[in-house]
């Protein structure tokens, strides 16, 4: 039977008993009884409410549970972004103070090592991170699970540093690298035309600069790797709850 079924019945049973006690006129009875039954429904409101309410949380909990998922796997995705570029970011401030080295002992005639150097400089990456889920649980928790929403937060805003910095460093490195050489190297294969840049001591600074510049875009990249790894570990704990 429906609750709305239940009810009505309810209703119907209520209307009898008051209906008797009228025709018997037992006034102070059918008071009582009258005053009862407004208790009884009263709390029939409540209960319903409270299951209502019940029913509500629950749904909410499953569904953020659902949306940390979803953010569990946009960690995931945005971690193997930069796991690609681990083992480049950390030997490359190593690789830029050689190149710095390399040109300072005026070595420009190796041609294979500068080649070398080269390659590494050309490669860069402007990081970008997809945090859709992130912010939307985030925004619809913030009151909730302080130790979680911390770690996402930490998370949201090295993704964020890590982003800036890096864009930051390709303008740079384009600015100080890339336009000088378009005369000078066929960035297609690298081949040398002219060492009069490469040469110089302006170029050498400049690539001090950009040695300095990715020095800080890898210890963002590094704090950011971190936080990566430890908001998936706390983010598994709390599911497992």
């Amino acid at each position: 039977m429906s609750t709305g079924e239940d009810h009505n019945t309810m209703f119907r049973f209520f209307r009898q008993i008051r209906s008797d006690l009228i025709e018997r006129k037992q006034t102070g009875r059918y008071l009582a009884y009258a005053f009862g039954e407004i208790i009884l429904v009263i709390i029939g409101i409540l209960l319903a409410l409270q299951i209502n309410n019940c029913n509500d949380q629950r749904k909410n909990r499953e569904e953020n549970r659902l949306l940390l998922g979803q953010v569990l796997e946009e960690n995931r995705l945005n971690r193997s972004e930069l796991e690609v570029d681990t083992a480049y970011r950390r030997s490359l401030n190593q690789t830029l103070g050689k190149f710095v080295n390399f040109l300072k002992d005026d070595r420009l005639e190796e041609t294979d090592s500068l080649q070398y150097f080269l390659s590494e400089m050309f490669r860069s990456t402007a990081y970008s991170f997809p945090t859709n889920s992130l912010e939307t649980y985030i925004q619809s928790n913030r009151n909730e699970n302080p130790d979680l929403i911390r770690e996402l937060v930490s998370v949201q805003s090295w993704q964020k540093d890590l982003s800036t910095i890096s864009l930051k460093g390709m303008e740079i490195k384009f600015d100080y690298f890339y336009e000088p050489l378009a005369s000078e190297v066929d960035f297609t294969n690298l081949e040398i035309k002219d060492l009069e840049w490469l040469s110089s001591l302006e170029f050498r600074n400049k690539i001090q600069i950009i040695r300095n510049v990715e020095e800080e875009i890898g210890t963002s990249f590094e704090g950011c790797l971190r936080q990566q790894i430890r908001t998936d570990s706390v983010i598994r704990a709390f599911l497992k709850n």
